[in-house]
């Protein structure tokens, strides 16, 4: 058994296709394959997977976003696409 931590791998078609199947059965049919192949799935969302012989076993994802918050640029960091495989 081939068990990896990877991360950034959004142009990896094979790995966000597995990315995609897990978060069709996570969250009853989400899937972020629409939404990459409009552009909208960027640098700022970075999915952190375990990954077991090539397939996304676990997943949490970072999402960096900039927000004016009281007249002041603030950077804040999301956690979310938490999901792991059954």
């Amino acid at each position: 058994m081939n068990t990896e931590i990877i991360r950034g791998y959004r142009n990896q078609d094979e790995l966000r296709g597995s990315f995609n199947q897990l978060a069709r059965e996570t969250f009853d049919g989400l899937d972020f394959e629409g939404w990459y192949q409009d552009g909208y799935w960027s640098d700022r969302y970075n999915p952190h997977s375990i990954v077991i012989d090539g397939k996304v076993a676990a997943n949490v994802s970072v999402n960096f976003m900039d927000f004016l918050w009281n007249g002041h640029r603030k950077h804040f960091i999301q956690l979310g696409t938490v999901m792991t495989a059954s």
